[in-house]
């Protein structure tokens, strides 16, 4: 999902970047090569090319 906006010659470009980290699950607790699992979702805001919520999964 995207789209483009427009901005007047006196309006400041804003880029906003959000990281979120949600669900983080251990694996395999009690070995010696467990790890964190988790998702991460990315917003990001630029004039050019707005874009809703992403996730990689």
């Amino acid at each position: 999902m995207g789209f483009s906006c427009r901005m007047s010659e006196n309006q400041e470009q804003e880029e906003v970047i959000t990281v979120r980290v949600q669900d983080p699950r251990v694996q395999n607790e009690g070995s010696w090569n467990s790890y964190v699992d988790y998702k991460i979702f990315l917003h990001m805001e630029f004039c050019s090319c707005c874009l809703g919520w992403s996730a990689v999964g």
